[in-house]
């Protein structure tokens, strides 16, 4: 959406990044010397993870049936709160709590994304123990 996310759903998410020695060098000494384990950088590096919202959403998708095929192997069996209160929990502490409101309408976009994903989930497990596809 052409906009800086500052709050919300990416609130304080550090990532790890990592180099190919062989392409990418910073220096002689840092190829010589790499960091024996990860450091974090003092200041931010702007990550454009996501081409478009189709990207974000396709990507989310993938993820949430990853999640949902671990919680069938594990055995977890979706009920009236995985369907209801953990989406609604959820949105409330991405826009609310951790501040998506500044966002704008972004920051509701994303929340309800996000927590619309989380149902995706647990629907998407649900299918799986009734057999459907």
């Amino acid at each position: 959406m052409e906009k800086t996310i500052k709050y919300g759903v990416y609130l304080n998410k550090k990532k790890l990044l990592v180099f190919d020695k062989t392409r990418f060098s910073y220096s002689e000494d840092f190829n010589h010397n790499p960091p024996k384990r990860a450091t974090v950088f003092k200041n931010k590096i702007n990550s454009f993870s996501y081409k478009n919202f189709d990207d974000f959403n396709s990507r989310l998708n993938i993820i949430r049936k990853e999640e949902a095929l671990v919680l069938f192997q594990n055995n977890k069996k979706p009920n009236i709160y995985h369907f209801f209160m953990k989406p609604f929990f959820l949105f409330i502490n991405q826009y609310f709590l951790k501040l998506g409101f500044i966002n704008g309408r972004e920051g509701f976009i994303l929340a309800y994304i996000c927590s619309f994903s989380v149902l995706k989930r647990y629907f998407i497990l649900w299918l799986l123990y009734r057999n459907m596809d």
